[in-house]
Parts: C-alpha cells; sequence; structure tokens
C-alpha cells in the first residue's frame, strides 16, 4: 500500500530513517517538530512523545524476532510494559496489526482482535471501513 506523497509520510519516512541510523538527536527533533505541528497542549505533546518512542522500540522489537535474537525483543518488551502507558502500546500495536492486515492477510481471530481494539481507542469510521478492507484467511 502506497502512503500519500504529503509532508505528514515524508517526515515520519525519516523519522525512521533516522531512528534506524542510531541518529537519536535527529530522530527526537524531527519527532518534537512533527508533535508541535499537530497538538496545542502539553499532555497531547507528551502522548504523542510517547507513542512515537514506543512506536521506535516496538519496531526494534520485530526486527529483533525476524533476526531470531529472542532475548533481545523480550527484552524490549518488558521495557516498553514498563515505560509507557497502556493506551500507547495499544495504539501502536493496534496499527501494527492493521499495517499487517493491510499489506498480508490476517486470521479471523486477528481480524476480531484488532476491530474490538480500534472500537476501543475510539478510532473513527473511516479507520474502520479501512480494517474491513482486510483479507481474512
Amino acid at each position: 500500500m502506497d502512503l500519500p506523497d504529503i509532508y505528514e509520510t515524508r517526515q515520519r519516512a525519516l523519522l525512521r530513517e533516522t531512528y534506524l541510523a542510531g541518529d537519536h538527536d535527529r530522530t527526537r527533533q524531527i519527532g518534537q517538530h512533527l508533535v508541535i505541528e499537530g497538538i496545542a497542549t502539553p499532555e497531547e505533546q507528551e502522548q504523542r512523545r510517547d507513542l512515537l518512542r514506543c512506536t521506535a522500540l516496538f519496531h526494534t522489537v520485530i526486527r529483533a524476532g525476524e533476526a531470531g535474537d529472542i532475548e533481545k525483543a523480550d527484552r524490549l518488551r518488558q521495557h516498553i510494559a514498563q515505560v509507557f502507558p497502556p493506551r500507547a502500546i495499544k495504539e501502536v500495536t493496534t496499527a501494527g496489526v492493521l499495517g499487517t492486515g493491510l499489506q498480508q492477510v490476517l486470521t479471523r481471530d486477528q481480524h476480531n482482535q484488532l476491530l474490538a481494539g480500534m472500537q476501543e481507542l475510539g478510532a473513527g469510521p473511516e479507520l474502520l471501513r479501512l480494517a474491513g478492507t482486510i483479507t481474512i484467511r
């Protein structure tokens, strides 16, 4: 699935590239800039910062698991559970399952869990419609 070529999408790609390259200062700068651009209150800004950091670590967990480094993946999962609020973790994992489903397929159980998570998070009708297009095996 191709994302639209808009400012937010380009910044997200740059954020991921700088994180993967280990340039944490630049990653933080980009993340803070994105947060400040779209959010007015300090509480919302902190929630988005948590979400960005949690997302970056979640991607690292996935890569560690794919590389067979289960110990690292488990350590990072524990760190995520200790550091981030449950809602941030739920948002990141739900977005991950949605992305996987859009690119591949989901089992009926995975799809049901996705829809339940999206409803719990208050996803809008467009996201729910998008989730309804996922192929179920």
